[in-house]
């Protein structure tokens, strides 16, 4: 049986292009851009819509992030403790080498835990 998937969402957050699928009780986020000072209030304000609808499983794929700061390490935490307690979950779909570099730079190698492409990859729509 063939299972229906959603179109993808295309969200503008300043600067940070978001594309969001859904499958099979995941919401992923494509991310291209920057997460900075300009753009993470749009994409918390995304993120927050998305929460409201009810995602609670959510797959970020990083592979296309141009910049990685300070700021984007917060939105992550933050929606990884949001996510948990929502009883759901955050992974890291793939991870550019730089955002790698900053997350371990900044002491944050737990988020790098999460990054799972083998297994959320085949999700997409």
């Amino acid at each position: 049986m063939n299972e229906i998937r959603d179109v993808p969402d295309v969200v503008d957050c300043r600067g940070l292009w978001v594309v969001v699928w859904r499958s099979a009780g995941w919401t992923g986020l494509d991310l291209t851009g920057d997460i900075d000072l300009a753009s993470a209030p749009a994409l918390v304000a995304t993120l927050d819509g998305l929460l409201a609808d009810g995602a609670r499983h959510l797959a970020l794929d990083l592979t296309y992030v141009d910049f990685f700061g300070v700021q984007a390490l917060r939105v992550l935490d933050d929606l990884e403790r949001r996510c948990r307690r929502l009883h759901g979950g955050l992974v890291l779909v793939e991870v550019s080498p730089h955002v790698r570099r900053v997350l371990v730079l900044l002491n944050a190698e737990r988020l790098l835990d999460a990054v799972l492409p083998e297994r959320v990859g085949d999700l997409r729509p």
